[in-house]
This record gives structure tokens, sequence and C-alpha cells, in this order.
């Protein structure tokens, strides 16, 4: 029974527990079980409750979960060890505060914030007749506020950040306008996966072509970087974003469900791509 437990022990190390506590990298085994707990958080769990406390999605509910990953980003950021900002020590155990800092803990703090404030807001609302959205702007524009001006008093790079925001933004507003100029004008939900997935694209780019101290940590990523350089990766991510656009307009599915499929990858654009933003602004020199 012991060897059985220590073969299991030492296989979550490697596989899980290497990957935070000595910040190794992703691998292929850790990279599967994050996607299919992410897909199925999300459209299991935060799917049904979005349905039941808020109703249709629309722009304002991108905006405040892109809020949300706005925070989520720099509290990331505050655990690395080489951050001009180190508030917490990376864990394994849930029972330390690090745990909660990092992949995968961050992520189940912000869903536990968010659907508490969904929660909140939603029976609020309906008791003194409020708006839940302005309630829900109430609550997370403060909260960002502060994290970013603390951050940006730390930042190391700050023209180096603000760069690589208006390199996003007139990269959006190009495809969008092209988009326009061709009849095929992009809705606002398809116009924020576009953004989010050039913010992951355009931050790793920036990350590994001007600074010598990044590395790419995702296994497929890095594949590709390796094999055709950091050229390729906002390519990929513009392309892979573009194509599901397409097939989601032809797709026979409601405009809801197509709303809830591209929110969740601009979800992931701006996890990845705002942490690495902030991880640039914020480097000890």
């Amino acid at each position: 029974m012991i060897p059985i437990i220590l073969s299991i022990s030492n296989f979550l190390y490697a596989y899980f527990g290497k990957t935070i506590t000595e910040d190794a990298g992703y691998n292929l085994v850790n990279t599967s079980v994050y996607v299919v707990l992410a897909l199925a958080l999300f459209f299991f769990v935060v799917v049904p409750l979005v349905k039941k406390w808020y109703g249709k999605l629309d722009t304002k509910f991108f905006l405040y979960l892109g809020l949300l990953t706005f925070i989520g980003a720099m509290l990331r950021v505050a655990e690395e060890s080489y951050s001009t900002i180190h508030w917490f020590t990376r864990s394994t155990n849930p029972l330390q505060l690090g745990f909660w800092f990092i992949t995968p803990g961050v992520y189940f703090l912000l869903l536990a914030f968010a659907l508490l404030s969904l929660a909140f807001t939603f029976y609020i609302s309906k008791k003194y007749l409020l708006d839940q959205k302005r309630l829900l702007f109430a609550i997370t524009i403060p909260i960002a506020l502060v994290l970013f001006i603390l951050f940006l008093i730390k930042m190391t790079f700050v023209l180096d950040f603000f760069l690589i925001v208006i390199s996003i933004l007139t990269i959006t507003f190009a495809i969008y306008g092209f988009a326009y100029l061709i009849k095929h004008k992009l809705t606002p939900t398809e116009t924020f996966a576009i953004g989010a997935q050039l913010t992951d694209g355009v931050a790793t780019f920036s990350a590994l072509t001007f600074y010598p101290y990044f590395r790419e940590q995702h296994v497929l990523s890095n594949y590709f970087i390796l094999q055709f350089g950091t050229w390729i990766f906002p390519l990929i991510k513009l392309l892979l974003v573009i194509a599901v656009i397409i097939v989601l307009r032809y797709a026979n599915i409601d405009e809801n469900k197509k709303n809830y499929i591209l929110l969740f990858i601009t979800l992931f654009g701006f996890a990845t791509g705002l942490r690495d933003m902030f991880s640039i602004a914020c480097h000890l020199i």
C-alpha cells in the first residue's frame, strides 16, 4: 500500500507540484487536466449560474468578467519572485495563502468571487429594485483601480506596458475596420474575443522577443515557437479566433450559446495575456 501511495505522490509532484514549487512550466498531463477542468467548470457550473443570476449575456457582462480577469492577472503576478510586487510565496498547500495566487488556485479564487458577486447583486437588485449591472461594476471597478495604481507605482517598464496596450488596441481596431469594410462587421463579443487572443499573442511575443529572462511555459505554444519563432504565436492566436468566429456564424445555435463560447475564449486570452503584460511591466531590473 505504501509503495502505491508513494508512486501516486511522486506522480502528482512530477506533473503538478513541480510546476508550482519550482516554476517548472506546464506539461501535457497537467495541461490536459486543467483544460478539461476549465471546460467542465465553465459549461457545467458557470453557465447555469450565470443564466440564473444574470440572464442573457451582453457586452456589459464581458466587461465585468474582463475586469475580474484584469484583477486576477495582477494577483497572479504578485506571487512571482522576480516581480517588484512580491506579496505572496507560491505553495502547493491550499491552507496557505500562496496557493490561491498561482495556477490553479487563483482561478478557483476568481471563480468563487465572480459567482458570489453575481449571487449577491442578483438578490440585492431584486430586493431593492436596483440595477444589477451597476452593482457589479461598483464592486469590481474600485478593486481594479486600487490594484492597478499599486502596480503602476511599482512598474519598472511603464512605457513597455502601455506600448503593448497600444499595439493590441491598434491591431484589434484595424481588424474591426477591415471586417466592416468587407461587409462582415464584428459584433462587440466577437471583438472582445479577438482583442483577448491578441492580448495573449502580442504579450507573449513581446516577452519572448525583447526580454531574455522570459520563457514560454505552455507545451503546444512552446512547440510552435521553437519551430517557427516568436512571430508565429500572435498569428496562430489570431487565425484560430477568426476561424472560431466564422464557424460560430454559420453554426445552427442561438446567439446566447455563441456568446458563451466567445466568453470562454475571451477569458483565457485575457487571463494569460494580461498576466504576461504585468510580468513584463513589474519585472525586477
